[in-house]
């Protein structure tokens, strides 16, 4: 059964022309997109996955732009720019 998702964005607020600092987490916290290992990140296939979303959301969304990010075992961090 399908549900009506209500959205979180503020009806109030104009999301053109802005950055935007956004984390996403694993539920649980879960290591789903990869391990570390000597301080450096080893992608999992999900975290792969995930990256080549990110490097080519421009293609889907040219109005957004992903400048800066950073994918960590349990979350990653993104700005997003978005353009008038």
């Amino acid at each position: 059964m399908l549900r009506d998702r209500k959205s979180p964005r503020a009806k109030w607020h104009n999301y053109s022309g802005a950055e935007y600092f956004i984390t996403i987490c694993t539920k649980n916290r879960e290591h789903f997109f990869g391990t570390i290992n000597n301080g450096t990140i080893h992608l999992s296939e999900i975290g792969l996955f995930l990256k080549t979303q990110i490097d080519n959301a421009q293609s889907h969304y040219p109005y957004a732009e992903i400048p800066l990010y950073v994918i960590m075992p349990n979350h990653l961090h993104l700005i997003i720019r978005i353009n008038n």
